[in-house]
């Protein structure tokens, strides 16, 4: 018997590499749709929590606005109010304040220049591309510019959009905002 050892050709390797990379190639598709999936998921969690966390706190301040004579500057891109904390109230991030009552100046502005929303100055939310206030009357009617300090304020509901990006991503939150502080009679 004649001892024959059948090998590999160089067609038949060259035709099982083609195919492989047919495979290969078949099967990258999805996973490039996945690491796409992955990097805005990302951009979620970061940026998106970040600002989210501090539209929540402006939210809860300015439902906290003081009085109707406590309301200083309130343009497209600046509110600057007094708030009031007091004994036992029930503060943004879920904790109870057991302040003196003590009011405090709070000056939230957005800056263009370094993308950044600021809390008297402080950085709240970064990446910032935009950050608009729009005013409400008392009957639904947009203010474009709500009466400030001395006068009382004729605001009703403040209504916050922020839009953040990271690369080409890009996200508006909105949140729209009753000043429960503000005891008025509707005539």
């Amino acid at each position: 018997m004649k001892n024959r050892r059948r090998g590999l050709t160089l067609i038949e390797m060259v035709t099982v590499m083609a195919i492989t990379g047919v495979i290969a190639a078949t099967l990258a598709l999805p996973l490039a749709g996945v690491a796409e999936l992955w990097d805005q998921r990302r951009f979620e969690k970061e940026v998106v929590d970040q600002a989210q966390f501090g539209l929540d706190r402006m939210a809860w301040e300015i439902r906290h606005l003081w009085s109707d004579q406590r309301v200083f500057t309130a343009d497209a891109t600046t509110l600057e109010f007094d708030t009031r904390w007091s004994y036992g109230d029930y503060g943004f991030n879920g904790w109870w304040w057991d302040g003196d009552g003590t009011v405090e100046r709070v000056n939230y502005q957005y800056a263009p220049g370094v993308q950044r929303l600021l809390r008297n100055g402080s950085p709240v939310a970064e990446r910032v591309s935009g950050c608009t206030f729009t005013y409400y009357g008392m009957y639904g009617n947009i203010l474009s510019g709500p009466k400030v300090s001395p006068q009382d304020t004729d605001l009703w509901r403040v209504e916050i959009q922020v839009t953040i990006s990271s690369g080409a991503r890009s996200t508006t939150l909105t949140e729209s905002v009753y000043p429960r502080s503000l005891l008025r009679q509707v005539k």
